[in-house]
């Protein structure tokens, strides 16, 4: 605490919370601390609370590869030494590189909004594409970013499951389903 009320950054320092070893404060200064102008210059949200421990502060951040790399980068030239404990920077992207494209087109174009600014056609047209191949990349694209969500929903919960015993459309066997798909297989199977 001394410390702190000593660094020539800071103005006051309240204690707000005191529980066993552990002290929360409140810093009050003029400028504020290097990592919150780091992350407003980069545009990078910081998730709250900072915690300090034996004068390493720990925080977690959130964004794209190029604002965290700014943002490490602005901290180092404070001469703050930065450290990654994780990262999801070798996970493999929720979408393709063509998925992505349209979806952000898709969304530009207001084919996302109620009501719709843009059709289907009127994408699949602006990209030069077919609209059956532009629905298709959305559909696919649409099913990756929801199976993600819900997996991160149910954080290794079966999904079924966590529909507390619902069952989930299609689950009973339904004839016309099955002929649906098997037509839709032929359709586009290769002709001869």
């Amino acid at each position: 605490m001394a410390a702190l009320r000593e660094h020539d950054r800071v103005d006051r320092v309240d204690v707000v919370d005191k529980e066993g070893p552990a002290t929360r404060v409140r810093l009050v200064s003029d400028a504020p601390p290097p990592h919150v102008a780091a992350a407003r210059e980069v545009g990078l949200p910081i998730e709250a609370p900072v915690s300090v421990t034996d004068g390493r502060a720990s925080l977690d951040a959130v964004g794209e590869r190029s604002r965290l790399t700014a943002f490490g980068r602005r901290l180092t030239a404070e001469g703050i030494t930065v450290a990654i404990k994780a990262s999801d920077a070798d996970a493999e992207p929720v979408l393709t590189d063509a998925q992505r494209e349209l979806v952000l087109a898709a969304v530009a174009a207001g084919y996302y909004d109620t009501p719709r600014e843009c059709t289907l056609t009127e994408l699949a047209e602006a990209r030069g594409l077919a609209k059956s191949t532009c629905s298709e990349t959305l559909h696919r694209a649409e099913g990756q970013v929801l199976r993600r969500f819900v997996a991160g929903e149910c954080a290794g919960d079966d999904p079924v499951q966590a529909l507390d015993g619902e069952r989930a459309i299609g689950d009973e066997a339904d004839p016309d389903r099955e002929r649906d798909r098997a037509e839709s297989a032929e359709a586009a199977a290769p002709g001869p």
